[in-house]
């Protein structure tokens, strides 16, 4: 599979009064990222720690699938390329949402896992367990350091 305009989501950023939605301005990207809930914005952290990551998109494909007849859309959350050319597709969820809502996420997430094997790529699922409360406290000093302003 070929990435192509890498630099763009495939679907926009809705806002939501469920959840904190916003930008988080990357320095791998070289743009602002959207996130939707502040566990992708934590993945989005990570992942600009990560030595290993080269570049990644948020609401990178648009994947289309069907159940019982009725045609359904998914975007996964996010698009991960390596420095060693591998590709992965994540979806970003807290537990609670996995648990309450396991039926409609398993089609999403089976239409997601044929889509990333058959363009030679893996997926998964990153969660709040995925990320340390050390590691998410130093992404965040990090990340206020980053625009501290000085007075004086």
């Amino acid at each position: 599979m070929i990435i192509t305009n890498i630099n763009l989501p495939k679907r926009k950023l809705k806002k939501t009064f469920r959840s904190v939605t916003g930008y988080f301005p990357s320095i791998k990207n070289q743009r602002s990222m959207a996130f939707e809930s502040l566990l992708e914005k934590w993945h989005f952290l990570s992942l600009e720690f990560d030595s290993s990551v080269k570049t990644y998109l948020e609401q990178p494909v648009k994947i289309e699938y069907e159940v019982a007849g009725k045609q359904y859309t998914y975007h996964p959350d996010c698009l991960i390329e390596y420095n060693d050319g591998k590709k992965r597709l994540i979806e970003v969820k807290y537990t609670t949402d996995l648990e309450e809502n396991t039926t409609e996420l398993e089609r999403k997430f089976n239409a997601g896992r044929e889509y990333a094997s058959n363009n030679s790529m893996a997926f998964d699922i990153f969660t709040e367990k995925d990320i340390t409360p050390i590691e998410l406290s130093n992404y965040i000093f990090w990340e206020c350091s980053r625009f501290r302003v000085s007075i004086g």
